[in-house]
């Protein structure tokens, strides 16, 4: 049945796709695997009384506001870096924002990118020590945000990399990003330039 095909579908999908993904397509896998079983189950169907029919829409009511805030939350991430590569610095600082608003700062990717705005900031020359100290915590507290909602991303490692005030940190760091993708290409960049 059609259902069954979506559901199937679904979970090939959840396994080739980018990580952000799984979580709010296993949760539609859900919401069709609920929608499926409430159908073929006849006897089901006569049993349910209208406030378990109605507390059971408004779950899936919410499953489905969430599954649509992280897509959402990533649609705007990827519009971020377009307005990135083409120099529109506000308009990808108003997207991050957008899409850490809207995934409830949930979206890993989205806090890298926001911490790449404080990393950015400690490249230049002019700053005091009292600044560059503020910017350290502000760029490692989004960092932290983004390792809670997704410890498997190396581009936070290599952004603490970035941020730490040794070499030992950086190499430490470095080496983590590595060992959770062995072909990020700008972790290698990097430690092949301190060693």
């Amino acid at each position: 049945s059609i259902p069954t095909l979506a559901l199937l579908s679904l979970f090939i999908h959840a396994h080739i796709t980018h990580d952000f993904y799984t979580l709010p397509l296993l949760m539609l896998a859900g919401l069709i695997l609920a929608y499926w079983a409430r159908q073929t189950s006849f006897e089901a169907q006569h049993i349910l009384s209208k406030e378990i029919r109605i507390v059971c829409g408004v779950a899936l009511g919410l499953i489905l506001f969430i599954f649509l805030c992280a897509i959402g939350s990533e649609i705007l991430v990827q519009r971020a870096q377009q307005k990135l590569s083409h120099g529109d610095l506000p308009g990808f600082a108003a997207d991050i924002n957008a899409a850490g608003r809207l995934s409830m700062n949930r979206n890993a990717r989205a806090l890298l990118h926001a911490a790449s705005v404080p990393i950015g900031l400690l490249q230049s020359q002019d700053l005091t020590k009292t600044q560059e100290t503020q910017l350290r915590d502000q760029g490692n507290h989004l960092l932290n945000l983004a390792q809670k909602a997704n410890p498997r991303l190396a581009g936070i490692f290599h952004a603490r990399a970035l941020l730490a005030g040794n070499k030992k940190d950086q190499i430490a760091d470095l080496e983590n990003a590595l060992q959770l993708d062995p072909l990020h290409l700008a972790s290698r960049r990097m430690l092949a330039k301190i060693y």
